[in-house]
């Protein structure tokens, strides 16, 4: 009867083992889904004189490429 028991005690260890490994996976996902559900953080703006710059560089890089190809306006392309 003893060797009974034993593998009755052992079949619940394992038992008891898989639901605890199920339980942990089941949290984990849980933790994937909902901890992304959030609402993303949205970038800070950037400041009216920083976008002021950034153009004014833009714009000057552009008037530089245009000097040094010697092209302009003048010509159309077909």
């Amino acid at each position: 009867m003893r060797g009974h028991q034993r593998v009755v005690c052992d079949q619940i260890r394992r038992g008891r083992k898989a639901i605890t490994a199920i339980g942990v996976v089941v949290m984990f996902s849980g933790l994937l889904v909902f901890g992304c559900a959030g609402d993303p953080q949205k970038p800070t703006p950037l400041p009216s004189e920083q976008v002021r710059k950034n153009s004014d560089r833009f714009f000057d890089k552009m008037k530089q490429e245009e000097r040094e190809r010697g092209t302009g306006m003048e010509r159309p392309v077909p």
